[in-house]
Order: structure tokens, then C-alpha cells, then sequence
């Protein structure tokens, strides 16, 4: 069942890709989509964290949004030597642009396939995210 979670994340990740290219790479999105359902005003840090990954590397994603004015990143009122990441209107705009884009592709990728009995899994799916998003909350000091 894991392999082919896994498969399927490849595999919605590639289309996800192609259909954001050239303007987001897929990792980009993550982060815009981030803001846009949990808010903005976290640090480099706990993003990296979020998201499962290093802080150089999502202080690396956050430089090329940084970049395309999609977000801002301005000193941590309590902490000088870190920062705190916010989304632009710009980069809301983007967002909402891809988000459109992602939804479009849907239609592709689920054609002649059973929804409905997908939707079915939709809450056992959602409990297990919340399940493994808790463990790494605890794990990684997340709240």
C-alpha cells in the first residue's frame, strides 16, 4: 500500500509539474499553498521542518519566490538573526492562477477512473495524513 502511495505521488507530482512550468516549480507551489491554507509570518526554519526538509533547502525555495516578488521575507520581531516568510498579493495571485491550472488537470488524470469510490477513501485518507502529520508534529516540535 505504501509503494503505491508513493507511485501515485510520483506520478501526480509529475503532471503537477508540467502543467506549473515555467512559472512555479512544483516545490514553489507547495510553499505558496502553504500560506494560502495555514497562513503566512513562519521562519525558514519551521517551514524546513513542515515540509520534511532542510533549512538551506527551503531557504533556497524561499530566495527564487523571494525573487519573483511572490514572497517577502522580513525580520522576526523577537529574533533578529531569523526571519519570518509572508506571501505577497502578487504571490496570492500566482497562487490562485496555478491552483486553477492544478484543478483543470483533474479531468486528465482521472478519466474513466471511479471517484466516487475514491471520495469514499477520502476521510481514511485524511485521518491517516492527520495521523502521520501529528507523529511529525511531536517528533519535530511542531504545534
Amino acid at each position: 500500500m505504501l509503494t503505491d502511495i508513493g507511485i501515485i505521488d510520483q506520478l501526480l507530482s509529475a503532471a503537477a509539474t508540467r502543467v506549473l512550468a515555467p512559472e512555479l516549480g512544483l516545490s514553489e507551489y507547495g510553499v505558496l499553498n502553504h500560506f494560502v491554507r495555514r497562513g503566512d509570518g513562519e521562519t525558514p526554519s519551521r517551514l524546513a521542518r513542515a515540509f520534511q526538509m532542510t533549512k538551506p533547502s527551503m531557504t533556497a525555495i524561499l530566495a527564487k519566490l523571494v525573487a519573483k516578488g511572490l514572497v517577502t521575507l522580513t525580520a522576526h520581531e523577537d529574533d533578529a538573526r531569523s526571519k519570518r516568510a509572508a506571501i505577497t498579493d502578487r504571490g496570492r495571485s500566482v497562487h490562485a492562477d496555478a491552483a486553477r491550472r492544478m484543478a483543470a488537470l483533474a479531468p486528465e488524470l482521472f478519466d474513466g477512473f471511479d471517484v466516487a469510490a475514491l471520495l469514499e477513501q477520502a476521510p481514511l485518507i485524511a485521518s491517516l495524513r492527520a495521523h502521520l502529520d501529528a507523529q511529525r508534529n511531536a517528533r519535530d516540535g511542531l504545534a
